[in-house]
């Protein structure tokens, strides 16, 4: 099955940053540990453990070296920011295959991890798509292999809805039939809405940073 995984919200700073949130929300995200060499670590909330949908929230770790351009991009942000979201699926050479077809460009498939605050080390891969300039608009591809889902191991803030609005045929052709995203014709844009504890939450933006993969 391919699905909507996660949503990344940016902040310069990770505790301020889960302070926002649960302000906003009423939810306190967990800290999920550090990405090694890539100098930013996170934290987590989940939205629905059957719905296998959670939130992201990554900033620079101040334990890693900030040479990276994606770190220092982070510095300059003020508060939460929408930064980049991913869909699950099983099969990324076959996604490579779909990108292809629409003359997108697949990134290598890359082999992730990332170290728990318990210890438990997480490993998985990514794909990222290039050839475009649609920056976070344009999802990457996750394949948590045998990790265990982060929607079934973090605080639960409440349901989502995800809506892609986009009047280009490319991202439309790429994105549909993608389970839980709402694909709508219209002006380029991304729009998270979270049922919270504290009411509805929305994040969007029309343009988003997006990682590099």
């Amino acid at each position: 099955m391919i699905q909507f995984d996660h949503f990344v919200l940016a902040a310069p700073d990770l505790e301020t940053a889960k302070e926002e949130f649960a302000d906003l929300t009423g939810c306190v995200a967990k800290d999920g540990g550090a990405h090694p060499g890539r100098g930013t670590h996170n934290a987590l909330c989940s939205f629905g453990e059957e719905e296998r949908t959670y939130l992201e929230i990554i900033a620079p770790d101040p334990e890693q070296p900030q040479d990276s351009s994606m770190a220092k991009a982070f510095q300059s942000m003020s508060g939460l920011t929408p930064l980049h979201w991913a869909v699950a699926t099983r099969d990324l050479p076959s996604m490579a295959q779909h990108a292809s077809k629409l003359d997108l460009q697949p990134g290598p498939i890359r082999d992730t991890s990332r170290l728990q605050p318990d210890g438990q080390q997480l490993n998985w891969q990514l794909m990222g798509i290039k050839g475009h300039t649609l920056g976070g608009i344009l999802p990457f591809f996750i394949d948590w292999m045998d990790c265990p889902h982060p929607a079934t191991t973090t605080p639960f803030v409440g349901s989502a809805e995800l809506v892609i609005s986009t009047p280009t045929d490319t991202l439309h052709e790429l994105l549909q039939g993608i389970a839980q995203v709402a694909l709508v014709r219209g002006e380029l844009s991304v729009s998270l809405a979270i049922n919270s504890p504290k009411g509805s939450v929305e994040f969007s933006a029309s343009e988003l940073l997006g990682f590099q993969l």
